[in-house]
């Protein structure tokens, strides 16, 4: 009897340890998180990380597992793009764990995106748009910072044309037409935001006509017009966008400033945007969806995320690998940058730059995703030159109102 009492004992304390143990399912299209999982099962006995990598880029790694729901998956990271395609009911609320981070250090950006997305996602990367330009074209007098009416004057005076035989050559800088970042990021550099009166949603008139004018007739207005852009920008058809400044068919483009960071130095200079107030809606987010069994296992994963220790091994690690990697992960924690010798750029400027960018808010998650889908089916009326200025103000109106 006492045997059988030993044995039933030594069972039931490896039936306790052994439930004791968690293993973490991560979905995930960012390759860095390898090296992260390597790092933290390291660390941890008990609970350990396992990575599943999606590697299709045509679509978003929410839109994925929202298709393709497994109950094994406890954690989802990656990029949520311009589509914005989130949805909280697939996930865990984060509020009790947010209010229980310990430190105070981290961006305005990085608590704003939390509050905004009703806590249900945790942002662990900053990014922003800036300009990148060739240094050989900009004069002394162009410090930091740029606004977009200097821009574009700039680009107008310093476009070429020259008589080659008995053709003309011309040489466009810069085009919205060819720009690698999406239209929509356009937008909220020139809309503060979205705005509320009576629970009607509209956009300041002046911030609308600023943008539809940059991204629709800057060609009309500072190159040679939209017809010989398009001319000169299909003798370049087969060649990737991406690779346009470095080829010099442009001068300047708007890019986010992770990936302008993998851009040389010795070339090109980064302009930040006057005046930009937002942060990019291209965001790098990890979420716990709400079917996990091991929430709290979750939690301390993503405290050892976006802990100052982690960030800065993921600033420096994606910047050392720049040919790596597309992007450089930018980290949410004051001073981390600014500690960093890597830079070409005033880093105490560019910490303030960056603490003052918030998020842009769309009240809810009903109103983010009239925004997008109104938005984007308006795009191909846009192109076609079938909206005018005042018809796009319409029919977004309407359509995050209906």
């Amino acid at each position: 009897m006492k045997k059988i009492s030993c044995l039933f004992l030594f069972f039931l304390i490896l039936f306790s340890c052994k439930n004791q143990n968690s293993e973490v399912y991560i979905l995930t299209n960012d390759v860095i998180f390898f090296e992260l999982a390597d790092i933290y099962n390291s660390r941890n006995k008990d609970n350990k990380v396992f990575i599943n990598f999606y590697n299709e880029k045509q679509k978003n790694i929410f839109s994925f597992y929202k298709d393709n729901k497994k109950d094994y998956y406890d954690i989802v990271a990656g990029y949520n793009g311009y589509n914005n395609e989130f949805e909280t009911k697939y996930f865990y609320n984060l509020k009790n764990y947010y209010e229980n981070l310990t430190t105070t250090d981290y961006f305005n950006g990085f608590n704003d995106y939390i509050v905004k997305n009703d806590y249900y996602t945790i942002p662990y990367d900053i990014d922003f748009p800036v300009i990148i330009a060739k240094k050989e074209l900009l004069s002394q007098t162009i410090k930091e910072t740029i606004s977009i009416q200097n821009f574009s004057n700039l680009c107008k005076n310093i476009n070429i044309t020259r008589k080659e035989e008995n053709n003309y050559i011309k040489k466009i800088r810069f085009s919205p037409y060819s720009s690698n970042m999406g239209e929509i990021e356009y937008f909220f550099i020139f809309n503060d935001k979205i705005q509320v009166n009576n629970n009607i949603y509209s956009f300041n008139n002046e911030e609308m006509s600023n943008y539809f004018n940059f991204l629709y007739k800057f060609d009309d207005n500072y190159n040679f017009g939209l017809e010989e852009t398009k001319k000169y920008f299909d003798k370049y058809k087969n060649i990737d966008k991406k690779l346009y400044l470095e080829k010099d068919i442009i001068s300047f483009d708007f890019i986010q400033f992770s990936n302008s960071l993998t851009y040389q130095k010795e070339k090109f200079k980064i302009l930040f945007i006057e005046n930009l107030k937002h942060l990019t809606l291209k965001n790098k987010i990890i979420a716990i969806t709400k079917n996990s069994k091991y929430k709290k296992q979750c939690e301390d994963f993503i405290r050892f995320l976006v802990s100052e220790e982690i960030q800065k091994i993921l600033f420096e690690e994606t910047y050392s690998k720049n040919y790596y990697f597309e992007n450089i992960n930018l980290p949410v924690i004051k001073n981390i940058i600014s500690k960093s010798q890597k830079l070409d750029i005033d880093v105490d400027f560019l910490e303030k730059y960056i603490d003052n960018l918030s998020y842009i808010d769309f009240y809810n998650e009903r109103l983010r995703s009239k925004f997008f889908e109104t938005y984007n089916n308006s795009k191909e009326s846009l192109h076609k030159g079938v909206l005018s200025e005042k018809d796009l103000l319409n029919v977004l109106i309407n359509g995050i109102n209906d």
